[in-house]
């Protein structure tokens, strides 16, 4: 990761839990300042990991569009989606605006996806045959 990008943390609960986000923005603060990483937008919500009409997901959709950030942090994709084909649609628009995707916890494999597609949603194991 290089210095002087424009971070935007992510945040996200299914449940209202209050604490479950904060940790999560702790653990991901503590991240960008071991890597001297600038933070410019901190975004939370609570909501279902298979709905991409989320607020602060249109919100961070918007910055990349307006050139506002260069980096996105999560605590682990399934902070983003939970359902592989809204996740890979969320990851190339933010590729197309030069937006790239760090997992803290360094989770975006290929074995991760796979995982999370067959887990979480059948009707998208196709997408591997």
């Amino acid at each position: 990761i290089v210095m002087n990008k424009r971070v935007c943390l992510y945040a996200r609960t299914a449940t209202n839990d209050e604490v479950a986000l904060n940790n999560q923005l702790t653990n991901l603060n503590a991240y960008t300042d071991e890597n001297n990483l600038t933070v410019v937008f901190r975004l939370s919500e609570v909501g279902s990991g298979k709905d991409d009409n989320r607020e602060g997901i249109k919100f961070m959709q918007r910055l990349a569009e307006k050139k506002k950030i260069d980096l996105v942090v999560v605590k682990d994709i399934s902070r983003l989606f939970r359902d592989i084909a809204l996740y890979l649609r969320f990851s190339e628009s933010m590729k197309r605006y030069g937006v790239q995707i760090v997992s803290v916890e360094g989770n975006n494999s290929v074995d991760f996806l796979y995982n999370l597609c067959y887990h979480t949603n059948d009707s998208l194991t196709q997408v591997f045959d």
